[in-house]
């Protein structure tokens, strides 16, 4: 989790909107902290605190009317008891936040830096953030999410955004992808489709300053579940200030799942800065992926500038001598919970990093049916050379919609290095120069049993990529970078604000 990229600097990982049965949806506040520390350094574990301008008439919706009202009511009771909790926790940050939702403003997330005792106000946004500059605060930013449904059905109202207050937006979540109108994974939720106005294309081409961010939006105590979206930021230490502080200067990137690393500078500045016009404008692309990388975007104004993929760059040496092995879990009979509990033992192979790819459950709605083990929480042990684990995978419940969990292993490969996986009474071996060659498959039984696959390791610059690049600026120009992977994970930078 924790990366370096200057003496200074580090890469920190997080989700700052997310839900559990604090108000209305699935899971405990204990299971959603528990389940944050697999793969965050800092999070916030989001109530819904109320919808002002909720249509409380039309029967037609009584049952949804009826649930968000119990929600708000229970997280009101509980509130002081929440702040209290978190306050106790020490292996993670934990920030303060919650949701309020509006048809004339858009949803907003408002999230705290400090952990004191905060009031819950549900207000409408705008009356909410008078009250908030009344009191002189300024240990607080509103998010707005879920940004493209349309304005009047709970999408961003672009005409009352503040670039103070609102430095980020979640760009990405299990709701969709903002970015623009015919962006990768559309919106599908009940709510509606994408709007154009409400994107972030939109913003960007009305010259509103913004970075960009991912969440989960998870309605089931899994705060960073994998796919769902979470976000990288530059910060001088792990600390819940400095990380703070880096989120207001958009120091951020946002993640659909896999941990891309994007060390990217224009001009010597990091993306979200504002960066003053050169002679020659320098790109510097250093990128490492999770997975093959499929390509890489500059994006300038919106448009597309320049396409890069891994071939497009010169010979590249892994001076660290590192490989990349994905390890998925899953499959079987649809909808069909399955309890994996084995270990891997890793021969002639050093562990250099080991990141989850854990998947909360794919219950929403508090009317959504759970089975008593949706919501376990996966158990891991590991050290150099050994991996134990116990987790819940679910049979995929449609052909697009991927359910699986697993491992990815940055590591040394020695001569005969091999893979030793036993789980669930099977034993399966691997060996990595077969990796090399193509990805292997096993499954536990016959037809429709859950499966494991090895994916094929990818050569060093499939995986990575380091190019520089002279750009072309002028005044208000805005760029960003985009990075989409073959398993279809991307990562998107904030942008560069050109002076």
């Amino acid at each position: 989790m924790k990366r370096k990229i200057k003496k200074k600097d580090l890469i920190l990982f997080g989700d700052l909107h997310n839900h559990c049965n604090i108000s209305y949806a699935h899971g405990s506040l204990e299971r959603a902290i528990k389940f944050s520390k697999l793969s965050l350094d800092f999070v916030s574990i989001t109530g819904h605190a109320g919808w002002p301008d909720m249509n409380t008439k039309d029967d037609s919706i009584k049952h949804i009317i009826d649930f968000h009202k119990v929600g708000f009511r229970k997280l009101k009771n509980n509130w002081n008891k929440i702040l209290e909790k978190i306050k106790k926790e020490k292996d993670i940050i934990i920030y303060p936040g919650y949701e309020v939702h509006s048809n004339m403003y858009g949803d907003q997330t408002i999230v705290f830096k400090d952990l004191k005792k905060h009031d819950l106000l549900v207000d409408q946004i705008d009356k909410l953030k008078i009250k908030f500059k009344q009191r002189n605060l300024n240990n607080y930013i509103f998010m707005p999410h879920h940004l493209s449904y349309k304005q009047g059905r709970r999408g961003v109202n672009w005409e009352i955004f503040e670039e103070n207050i609102s430095p980020v937006v979640e760009l990405y979540s299990m709701h969709g992808c903002s970015e623009n109108d015919q962006a990768e994974y559309p919106f599908l939720h009940s709510m509606g489709p994408r709007n154009y106005k409400n994107t972030i294309k939109y913003a960007l081409e009305k010259k509103i300053k913004l970075g960009f961010i991912a969440n989960t939006d998870h309605h089931s105590a899994s705060p960073g579940s994998y796919g769902h979206g979470r976000f990288g930021v530059f910060a001088k230490s792990k600390e819940r200030n400095s990380i703070f502080k880096s989120i207001k200067e958009r120091k951020t990137f946002a993640l659909t799942g896999d941990k891309i690393i994007p060390l990217i500078f224009l001009n010597k500045k990091v993306f979200g800065s504002d960066v003053k016009i050169k002679k020659n404008n320098l790109l510097d692309l250093n990128i490492e992926g999770r997975y093959s990388i499929d390509h890489i975007d500059i994006i300038k104004n919106t448009y597309l500038f320049k396409r890069f993929n891994c071939k497009n760059q010169k010979k590249i040496k892994n001076k660290a001598d590192i490989s990349l092995i994905n390890i998925d879990f899953g499959w079987g009979e649809r909808n069909k919970e399955f309890l994996w509990n084995g270990e891997i033992n890793f021969q002639n192979i050093e562990i250099i990093n080991l990141e989850n790819k854990f998947r909360g459950p794919e219950i929403v709605s508090p009317l959504d049916k759970k089975s008593k083990y949706s919501l376990f929480t996966p158990d891991i042990k590991k050290n150099k050379r050994k991996l134990k684990f116990k987790f819940i995978t679910s049979g995929n419940s449609n052909n697009y919609t991927n359910e699986t969990n697993g491992f990815t292993i940055i590591a040394k490969l020695k001569p005969n290095s091999q893979i030793n996986l036993v789980t669930n009474k099977k034993e399966f071996n691997v060996l990595t120069k077969d990796l090399l060659k193509g990805s292997i498959s096993f499954n536990l039984g016959d037809i429709d049993t859950p499966a494991i696959l090895f994916n094929k390791i990818p050569k060093y610059s499939e995986w990575n990529f380091q190019k520089k690049i002279i750009i072309p600026l002028k005044k208000n120009d805005n760029v960003y970078v985009k990075i989409k992977q073959k398993n279809n994970q991307i990562c998107w930078t904030s942008p560069f604000f050109i002076k």
